[in-house]
């Protein structure tokens, strides 16, 4: 009765030894294909995933110019792609492949990058473009996307060999996609717009501008951040991301009779400042004009003059165009820098006052003036002025900002 135990055991001994043998033989091709980028295989090989991000569908377009028999998509795994590429000797030669990628994972994704090592993408002066695929794309859970990407000769070896031969490439590579997190500003803007997402274990940074202005207070809940006007740093999300705050104006607003406000410079304490257009027209008899600047550091980095056209004005002299309009002075001394400023202020000025009313004379390439309520001048070299009649002054007041971005008015 001992006999059948002792097969028993013989069949079970060359079960484990034939488990052992084909478990090493898997693993040394397993080995073999991430440590020798040049194994060769034929054929495509891919997974199916039921519950992750994954490449479903991977193909050669053969009507590339490119060696289409040399070449081959040997592995597909998640979002991992083993390739060779071979191109033809020609500088204009390129492979295309149509990838497809479906994001069974239940959560939304965006795409972050293509990521390799130099181990894994044996010929630098090969690379590619990625066409209907970006940075920060959105893919929603159980959808997919189809891009393409086509591999050509660099631009940096066509310019350095007029012959082309290094035609192989031999590569993995992974199109990586990362958990997002949406972010909403409550009571201000951002200068990346309302729709950002900070990508998981990525780092957001963003510097306020002068044309959104700088926050004065911030709160975000969702992650950690830390802020040092007019820089803000988002890291380490958890959830939805809301970033509240409240904006201060980048102006400071100045009605500076008789002294300079010197481009570069604090604005002298004896200059009053004010928080608002209003504040500063009401201190001055209400005149519908005044200075605001730009400060950075404490510094004046751009200076305007602002008027307004109001209704009234518009029903006395039909050809004006109700609103305010922003003039911006000189940047320095050099004409090349101002030409631009003027030609924004002479844009400026068509809007407010009609290129072809009569009230501005648009004749001279380098100098505009215009006479209505009050008389405007632009120069290219940066200049911008205007007089106006006080009536509680009884006289003209000139102000200006002249080609250095230096300001001030005169009675």
């Amino acid at each position: 009765m001992k006999k059948p135990v002792k097969n028993n055991y013989n069949n079970l001994h060359r079960w484990l030894l034939m488990t052992i043998i084909f478990a090493s033989l898997f693993l040394s091709i397993g080995y073999a294909q991430i440590s020798n980028i040049n194994l060769g295989i034929s054929g495509t090989a891919s997974i199916s995933e039921t519950e992750d991000v994954f490449i479903s569908d991977a193909i050669i377009n053969t009507n590339s110019p490119a060696n289409i028999a040399n070449s081959n998509i040997l592995l597909t795994n998640l979002t991992l792609m083993q390739s060779k590429v071979t191109l033809n000797q020609n500088r204009n030669s390129n492979l295309s492949m149509n990838i497809t990628i479906y994001n069974n994972s239940g959560n939304d994704v965006y795409f972050d990058n293509v990521v390799y090592t130099n181990e894994f993408y044996d010929n630098s002066n090969i690379d590619y473009t990625l066409n209907g695929l970006s940075h920060g794309q959105l893919l929603e859970t159980n959808d997919s996307v189809t891009f393409t990407i086509t591999f050509k000769y660099s631009d940096a070896y066509l310019a350095t060999n007029p012959t082309v031969f290094d035609d192989e490439l031999n590569s993995y590579i992974n199109f990586s996609f990362k958990k997002g997190y949406s972010i909403t500003y409550i009571g201000f803007n951002s200068t990346t717009g309302l729709d950002t997402v900070i990508l998981e274990d990525q780092t957001l940074t963003e510097t306020f501008n002068n044309t959104t202005g700088i926050p004065s207070s911030v709160t975000v809940s969702g992650c950690t951040f830390s802020y040092s006007s007019p820089t803000l740093t988002l890291s380490n999300a958890t959830d939805n991301v809301v970033v509240t705050g409240t904006m201060t104006s980048p102006y400071v607003y100045v009605l500076n009779m008789y002294d300079y406000v010197l481009h570069g410079n604090p604005i002298s304490n004896s200059i009053t400042t004010y928080n608002s257009p209003a504040a500063v027209m009401a201190a001055f008899y209400n005149q519908p004009f005044y200075f605001k600047h730009i400060l950075e550091n404490n510094l004046v980095a751009e200076s305007y003059i602002d008027f307004i056209i109001t209704p009234e004005m518009v029903q006395d002299d039909g050809r004006l165009t109700a609103g305010t309009y922003t003039l911006r002075g000189g940047v320095n001394e050099s004409n090349s820098a101002n030409k631009p400023v003027f030609d924004a202020n002479v844009l400026t000025l068509k809007q407010a006052f009609g290129e072809n009313s009569g009230v501005c004379d648009f004749s001279d390439p380098d100098e505009v003036q215009c006479y209505a309520n009050y008389s405007f001048q632009a120069s290219s070299d940066g200049l911008v002025s205007f007089y106006i009649y006080v009536d509680a002054l009884s006289d003209v007041i000139f102000c200006s900002i002249d080609q250095d971005g230096d300001s001030h008015c005169v009675v």
